[in-house]
């Protein structure tokens, strides 16, 4: 009963059970079954002076490591859920193939496959508007593990603070609690668990930390390293709050919306910064962009520093698997290659503008040469429509009627039939300039688009309407030729008008408009 009840003055102290949902994750080992009962427990008498979850839900994952360990866990877990009417979900995943496909050892393999199933369940819960939190059955013994091999990762204050109690949805009830009092727990109340025969397998980092180093450091120093260990994340975990506080606030002074709305950070403002800051506010762009922090050390952060610092753009480092960083004028991001990769014709938010951009491997162009079976097509059936399966693309023209109920948008173009002539939508190559609209003079295209803060990396996949050289339009970014807005209408216009308005009505307008098959 004594680990019952400070339990809940845990809970009621740090408010961890104030949700819609409660999902519990329980592998069927002691620590999850201890916790599992403890939430049963509560659930079933809600303390008065608490905030306590309405429906407690299981989660079990098999991690495809142990065939026969594994069906039975999950069966014992499953039998405890089902004789008390508790919500039970599991999952698999081979994690072996996992780690050997990627790279990644079995550990961090296993807990990225698990983790992204109590995620998955947890968004489900919440489409439904219902507030959401994780608990783990992490203890004092595995924070204490955490924060030795991060301190030997290299990590700093944050790998100090490991395992908190909360963070976003996930909390930690029986992070204070120690492992001879869970086992007790369990031996008095009669709760059948598994025991995971790897814990003992000294091939896995955390098994060596737990059976050789901390039982080395307790015959040296006569304390218990776990112990001394939380007292240590505690007295640092104020110090690592207000240094957060304070790098978020610096973050949101100096990021701005890159392409698609990914974050990124003016390099300028973040070198001035100390380097006890700057490496935060680095490390929240990187979450920020990945949701995780997984293989971005102080080896890392360091390397992108010495990027930045030496004043180049257009500069790309790889961070891990698809996972790059970017420096471009002055503004430094990350992206996730393998979720940028284009496998069709679609719109990209840069910088706010939504330009055009396709895949260049596997496209070619779009010729619009002969006007006069456009015309031809536009008697017949008022519009003419031309599509490339290859560009997974199409165009459509037709002749204005009126341009007072004409609707502009950043994929429509509008020109005389002149300018129709010897029209291709294609991608940028070597030698194409482009004169903006009410600009002077003319540029070279990639050197406008370095001025317009394009980054680099898909200023060639860009899809622009050129006649030969002459870049006449960049979809959603500018013009050079026709009018794409109101504005650009009333200045095109003004060339035909006369002081009578009714003049220019003899004038054939077209409009071009590009239609992506976006997916």
């Amino acid at each position: 009963m004594a680990l019952y009840d400070s339990f809940v003055r845990v809970v009621k102290s740090h408010d961890l059970l104030s949700c819609n949902v409660l999902v519990a994750a329980v592998s069927g080992g002691p620590d999850s079954m201890c916790l599992l009962d403890l939430l049963f427990r509560i659930s079933q008498h809600k303390p008065e002076d608490a905030t306590i979850f309405d429906t407690l839900t299981v989660a079990h994952f098999n991690h495809q490591i142990r065939k026969e360990a594994s069906e039975y866990e999950c069966r014992l877990v499953r039998e405890y859920c089902e004789a008390r009417g508790i919500l039970f979900f599991s999952d698999s995943e081979d994690v072996p193939l996992m780690s050997s496909q990627s790279g990644m050892s079995i550990e961090h393999a296993a807990r990225i496959a698990r983790h992204r199933f109590f995620e998955r369940l947890a968004r489900d819960y919440e489409s439904d508007g219902k507030t959401v939190r994780i608990a783990l059955a992490h203890h004092r013994q595995d924070r204490a593990e955490t924060m030795m091999m991060n301190v030997f990762r290299g990590a700093g204050l944050d790998g100090l603070c490991a395992m908190g109690i909360r963070k976003d949805r996930i909390v930690r009830p029986l992070i204070f609690v120690g492992k001879d009092q869970i086992l007790q727990y369990l031996s008095d109340n009669e709760i059948n668990y598994s025991i995971d025969e790897s814990n003992a397998d000294l091939e896995y980092t955390r098994n060596q930390w737990r059976h050789v180093v901390f039982p080395a450091i307790e015959k040296v120093s006569n304390k218990s390293p776990d112990l001394a260990l939380s007292r240590l994340a505690e007295h640092l975990a104020s110090d690592k709050a207000y240094l957060d506080r304070e790098a978020q606030a610096i973050f949101k002074r100096i990021s701005i919306d890159t392409i698609d709305c990914v974050k990124g950070i003016h390099c300028s403002e973040w070198l001035k910064l100390h380097p006890a800051m700057s490496s935060r506010v680095l490390r929240i762009l990187y979450e920020t962009t990945f949701g995780d922090l997984v293989d971005f050390g102080s080896n890392r952060i360091a390397a992108l520093v010495k990027m930045a610092q030496s004043g180049q753009s257009n500069l790309l480092v790889s961070i891990s698997g698809k996972r790059e960083a970017h420096i471009d004028d002055d503004v430094l991001y990350f992206l996730d290659q393998e979720k940028f990769t284009l496998s069709a014709t679609r719109t990209l938010n840069v910088n706010g503008k939504h330009v055009l951009i396709s895949d260049r491997k596997v496209t070619g162009e779009m010729r619009l040469d002969d006007f006069h079976t456009i015309e031809s097509e536009l008697r017949i059936k008022g519009h003419y429509e031309i599509r490339d399966p290859q560009m997974f693309i199409s165009v459509h023209i037709r002749r204005v009627e009126n341009l007072d109920v004409v609707v502009y948008n950043n994929l429509t173009w509008f020109g005389t039939s002149e300018l129709l002539s010897g029209l291709t939508l294609r991608h940028p190559r070597t030698g194409d300039y482009f004169s903006r609209a009410g600009g002077a003079g003319r540029k070279l295209l990639r050197r406008y688009l370095t001025d317009m803060k394009v980054p680099s990396h898909i200023r060639n996949s860009l899809l622009v309407l050129c006649i030969e050289s002459e870049v006449v339009w960049i979809p959603g970014l500018a013009h050079a030729r026709g009018f794409v807005d109101a504005i650009s209408c009333d200045r095109f216009m003004s060339r035909f008008r006369t002081i009578e308005k009714d003049e220019s009505s003899d004038l054939n307008i077209f409009e071009l408009k590009i239609i992506p098959d976006e997916v």
